[in-house]
């Protein structure tokens, strides 16, 4: 591990110096004037490795207000998962914290008095992202349950994932290639199902370039084929194991390498089709249950007209609601979680337009926004997770998020789902040894040469004050830059606006 880095790391000389007088103070204690932030943002610019990179900052009182300091506040950069405070603030005050997602069953054709149903039974999902991610077992096995005591012993159709509440692409097309296979990548689906997400099991080799074997998939899902080109890495590695793969596609390509000498290391990718897989679920515990199933499973994601849902002629049997909004806020925000976020966003494309899908999504997030009194000049939205490197936004529009959600009656619900510096999510380890670590809350955002942290910090004063840090195309090492960027956040945490 390398060694932690003194607070007064990083800045010039005059500043070292100015810093270092602070005596031995630890670092929670120390405190800086605003020209001291306004030159460290400077010098932040004028590394080697962000000499030719964008850097924007913005501060002001989490209120809103005057700013107190910017730095190129209005230039559009990629805000990577700071997007995500756009989308979970827009869904928390048009959905309420109190909101539950349902996922429902229901039938179609006849259902005799002997218990056959003569028709299809569908598993028709809500946009519900965390359906059967804690325990899909017991969740398959309490569906087949309600399905036996309605009164169906025999189906003589097949269990269909109804996730037409979505479009057929569930990923934008703006997404890139190294993305789409992995965990994170999985977009979004009318009907998620275990987080859209499976894991490859490996064994690496002793040494680095030996090769590794693939032992499985959990689960299990027939038909999806790997070509396997991982490698063993260095020791200390870590995991650098890719899988590439379409939505929808059973092939899949796994390249990168992985740590030496481990057994059943697990590597994540997206499930190639979670509407299907949930549907297979169902139906195997329906069988389990002793009721048969006459046609395999399938899935549906059909393109339905507004009002055409209300024509489709089903019955409900039972459903399952989601936990509150409020939860799966924090989820999103402490985990950095897409498949949560983009979710969000095509669902209330579907709430206001009638159908989830990106346009929708887009438009319903920009006209939100902007009845909210943002100027989205130069703001581009292509996804709710921020995974797209299409997105734009400025760090003044990210601040004016900060403000206007400061001032909504959920705010505490909003506040509480970002992570803590230095204590958990996405930044755990960032802005430790700075008067921002367990002090302040805020959102991280990582793209390949894309950094953006964005959040609230308390001061000592009780003033709260919002903050927008934001870098795009850097070089050099992204752990050197994340350092230079907690001195940056550390030295807002620690301000005094009193002194000059």
């Amino acid at each position: 591990m390398p060694k932690k880095l003194p607070i007064c790391w990083g800045l010039s000389l005059t500043l070292l110096v100015q810093c270092q007088s602070l005596g031995q103070k630890k670092a929670e204690e120390a405190t800086y004037t605003l020209a001291q932030l306004n030159q460290a943002v400077k010098e932040l610019a004028s590394f080697p490795e962000t000499r030719h990179a964008s850097v924007a900052f913005y501060l002001a009182p989490a209120e809103g207000g005057a700013p107190l300091a910017t730095y190129q506040p209005d230039l559009s950069l990629a805000p990577a998962s700071v997007m995500k405070l756009f989308t979970t603030g827009a869904v928390l005050n048009t959905l309420g914290a109190d909101f539950k997602f349902e996922t429902v069953v229901e039938y179609s054709g006849t259902l005799d008095k002997a218990g056959t149903l003569r028709g299809n039974l569908y598993l028709r999902g809500g946009g519900d992202p965390a359906f059967g991610a804690e325990n899909p077992d017991q969740t398959m096995r309490d569906l087949a349950q309600a399905v036996a005591k309605a009164g169906i012993k025999v189906v003589e159709g097949a269990v269909i994932g109804d996730g037409s509440l979505f479009e057929y692409d569930n990923t934008p097309g703006s997404w890139s290639w190294v993305d789409l296979g992995n965990y994170y990548g999985t977009g979004a689906s009318g009907l998620a199902f275990r987080h859209n997400q499976y894991e490859l099991l490996f064994n690496s080799g002793a040494k680095e370039g030996d090769p590794t074997q693939l032992l499985g998939l959990e689960p299990n899902l027939p038909g999806l084929t790997h070509v396997n080109e991982v490698r063993t890495g260095a020791p200390d590695t870590g995991d650098e194991a890719y899988v590439y793969g379409a939505p929808y596609s059973y092939a899949r390509y796994v390249r990168g390498t992985l740590p030496p000498n481990e057994k059943k290391f697990k590597v994540k990718g997206s499930l190639p089709d979670p509407e299907l897989l949930a549907a297979q679920w169902l139906s195997q515990a329906l069988k389990n249950q002793g009721i048969k199933v006459s046609q395999p499973a399938n899935a549906q994601r059909l393109l339905l007209a507004k009002g055409q849902r209300a024509e489709l002629q089903r019955r409900r049997v039972t459903s399952v609601a989601s936990p509150p909004l409020r939860d799966l806020l924090k989820t999103t925000n402490v985990r950095s979680f897409n498949l949560y976020a983009d979710n969000f966003f095509k669902f209330l494309g579907y709430k206001k337009f009638g159908y989830g899908n990106t346009h929708n999504a887009s438009k319903a997030l920009v006209e939100y926004w902007q009845a909210q009194g943002l100027n989205l000049e130069g703001f581009l939205m292509e996804d709710g997770s921020g995974l797209s490197r299409f997105n734009l936004a400025t760090a003044r529009q990210v601040g004016q998020v900060l403000h206007r959600m400061k001032r909504s009656p959920l705010f505490s619900d909003f506040y509480f789902s970002l992570p803590v510096a230095g204590k958990s999510g996405t930044v755990t380890h960032f802005a430790k040894g700075t008067p921002a670590e367990n002090k302040v809350r805020l959102k991280s955002g990582y793209l390949t040469r894309v950094k953006s942290y964005a959040g609230y910090s308390n001061l000592p004063t009780g003033k709260a004050l919002a903050f927008v840090l934001m870098v795009n195309n850097y070089t050099g090492e992204d752990r050197l830059m994340g350092q230079r960027l907690a001195k940056v956040v550390g030295m807002v945490a620690g301000l005094d606006l009193a002194k000059r």
